[in-house]
């Protein structure tokens, strides 16, 4: 019995294997994952493509952040992995200030986006009334807090007004507007406003007296020409004499 040629087989069987691994690898390549999911809060990036060996990226709304892999393969089964979840962002509790309180205090966490309302209980409030959540897990301001105030005495311009703000009791914020008199120029801001250390911000204007300029008027008037000496000339019978 003639010897099998095992060779050959080999080669045959090592061909054949070589082409179906070539198949599976351009079906595989070749398949689409399609969509990697819906996110709730946030999307999917598929800029880099849905078939095999492609990447989609998590990214969430703002206000919300990534819990799990922000990212899934598409492989020969699908996309790997589980959607991840975007969370909204969350704040630290709200600080409490000293002769104030917050009006609205929060009921629960405090999550981005929530405004934060204080008042004061005794003074006056200096710095942001209001505080926002924001989207890095902070708040917008520091706290406001609450100052005593003896208010800003009753001020007057000389030689000017009062157009707006006539008080007689200032207190913080409150403001002053001046004129000037008929005559007067008004030198720096015609507003003040009562600051927070019982001084009058900017400093208070004033009237300065305003300069008149003289104007003089020149009038020429011309003088004619003095005429030239006329010279007679007087004739004879035989003789012209001239006559200066």
């Amino acid at each position: 019995m003639p010897g099998r040629n095992t060779n050959s087989d080999d080669n045959v069987f090592m061909i054949s294997l070589c082409v179906g691994l070539a198949l599976l690898i351009v079906r595989v390549s070749g398949r689409s994952c399609g969509s990697p999911g819906e996110i709730l809060n946030g999307r999917f990036n598929t800029d880099e493509g849905v078939l095999f060996g492609d990447k989609a990226y998590a990214v969430c709304n703002e206000g919300f952040q990534l819990v799990g892999s922000g990212v899934r393969n598409c492989v020969a089964t699908g996309w790997d992995g589980a959607i991840p979840i975007c969370e909204i962002v969350k704040c630290p509790n709200p600080p409490e200030i000293v002769n104030g309180e917050i009006t609205n205090p929060p009921q629960g966490t405090v999550t981005f986006g929530t405004v934060i309302i204080y008042k004061c209980n005794e003074g006056i409030l200096v710095g942001n009334r209001e505080l926002v959540c924001t989207k890095d897990g902070n708040y917008s301001s520091a706290p406001p807090a609450c100052k005593d105030h003896k208010g800003c005495p009753s001020v007057q311009v000389e030689n000017g007004s009062k157009v707006a703000g006539f008080g007689p009791d200032y207190n913080y914020g409150d403001f002053i507007t001046f004129a000037c008199n008929p005559g007067y120029i008004l030198s720096g801001t015609d507003t003040v406003t009562c600051g927070i250390n019982g001084i009058w911000e900017p400093e208070l204007p004033t009237c300065q007296k305003a300069t008149t300029t003289t104007t003089t008027t020149t009038t020429t008037t011309e003088v004619p020409p003095t005429p030239s000496p006329v010279k007679e000339i007087l004739f004879s019978s035989s003789r012209c004499f001239l006559l200066n």
